[in-house]
């Protein structure tokens, strides 16, 4: 390989077949303390992988079986966060906020990925804010196109920290979600 140089793809001359590397047999797992000197059982049926997940996540299974109930029984979850001492009211997003959020990406044909990943976080928290800062801008009954026009508005006009404060919020508050209705949520319940 003396004669090797960058950019070089030229084969070394020898016709000679590479010999496949032979693949190491995995280490079997350390004993652990926790479980008396045997390793962890590793899940087997979804339910066992969902709790895991939950466990994983910081959810007992009682928060996630409330989250699940919330969402078939009223349509939604909602949750109150704290951000700098003041309340901010987040709760999940329906399909037509999905088809809104798409709606404006195509409309709109951002260029770039970033501009496209911002207006939809916008979209995204316009459609999941309930309440900020004794605020609310969703009512029961209300008029949904209405209301998150109005939401829209108020977060256009937010200093930029308290947006992305909110922002963080909302991702946080979304991964939860996700993991409550990941693979295995519906054998689990």
């Amino acid at each position: 390989m003396s004669d090797f140089k960058v950019g070089d793809f030229k084969s070394n001359g020898s016709t000679e077949v590479r010999k496949a590397r032979e693949a190491k047999p995995k280490a079997a797992p350390e004993p652990t303390a926790v479980t008396g000197g045997d390793a962890p059982a590793e899940a087997t049926t979804p339910a066992e992988i969902y709790r895991q997940r939950l466990a994983s996540a910081g959810v007992s299974e009682a928060e996630a079986n409330a989250i699940f109930d919330d969402v078939i029984n009223k349509g939604y979850y909602q949750e109150s966060v704290t951000i700098r001492g003041r309340k901010a009211v987040l709760r999940t997003r329906t399909y037509e906020d999905h088809v809104r959020s798409l709606s404006a990406v195509e409309v709109q044909g951002p260029r770039f990925q970033a501009t496209q990943e911002e207006l939809q976080a916008r979209h995204n928290l316009a459609a999941s804010l309930v309440e900020w800062n004794g605020t609310v801008f969703k009512t029961s009954g209300g008029d949904v196109d209405k209301e998150f026009g109005a939401t829209m508005q108020t977060i256009r006009k937010m200093a930029s920290p308290v947006y992305s404060l909110l922002l963080a919020a909302l991702v946080k508050f979304d991964a939860k979600i996700y993991v409550v209705f990941s693979d295995g949520a519906a054998e689990s319940f």
